[in-house]
């Protein structure tokens, strides 16, 4: 029996990964069962057929396949899928209100990844060596539907990238707050509520990211079998 395993996101599909993480969310007790979901999802087996895989094997396959999840890729400008070329939305210092709130809306939530991507990614309209036009945004959802078999390693791309700019325009938004209040001679008091409503705001984006680190779309690594 000949095994495809897969060493690299580009080699899963978000309808894939959206399969393994229910089981792993169904079963937190029972990591052989989830292990041996792990290798039938991603390897394209049955599961009768992982149970035919030396003891040893299996044990190295899901090392394998934990490490790939673990992936952390930088972020896909452009792809195509179904026949379609897919840009990144080119100049992110022009994102409109609509697109900026759906993202923000998306993010950490996982019944919404194909509903952000849609948002993120556009059909492309016109394109010039590196330099591309996307579609404009229409705010329709229906789009999302044709990113399910999207590749993993433009799903964590894009998301990382997003909340690592969401942290950065946070921080920096904080550390601009002492400056315009001397500028504009603000009330300290007033100012005061002002930073801490942002550093109470920059605490919570802290917290979720966290948790998106430490929850199983990030970390497989406890599957790793000794």
């Amino acid at each position: 029996m000949r095994v495809v395993i897969p060493t690299d996101l580009k080699e899963i599909t978000l309808s894939q990964f959206r399969r393994y993480q229910k089981v792993a969310q169904d079963n937190p007790d029972d990591e052989t069962y989830v292990c041996i979901q792990m290798v039938a999802i991603f390897c394209n087996l049955e599961v009768s057929d992982v149970m035919k895989l030396p003891a040893l094997e299996f044990a190295d396959i899901v090392k394998t396949i934990a490490l790939t999840l673990d992936q952390t890729p930088t972020l896909t400008r452009t792809f195509k899928l179904n026949g379609v070329s897919y840009g990144f939305i080119p100049n992110i210092e022009k994102i409109s209100l609509g697109e900026h709130a759906t993202i923000d809306t998306c993010l950490g939530k996982d019944e919404l990844t194909e509903l952000m991507l849609s948002v993120m990614y556009r059909p492309i309209k016109r394109k010039a060596a590196e330099y591309y036009e996307i579609e404009p945004y229409t705010g329709d959802e229906s789009l999302a539907e044709n990113f399910n078999d999207v590749p993993m390693h433009i799903v964590r791309g894009a998301t990382v990238f997003f909340w690592t700019l969401f942290k950065e325009l946070l921080n920096n938004t904080l550390s601009s707050i002492p400056k315009m209040a001397k500028r504009e001679k603000m009330d300290l008091e007033s100012a005061g509520v002002g930073i801490n409503l942002l550093s109470e705001l920059q605490e919570n984006l802290k917290l979720e990211w966290e948790k998106l680190e430490a929850r199983d779309y990030t970390n497989h690594s406890r599957y790793y079998l000794t």
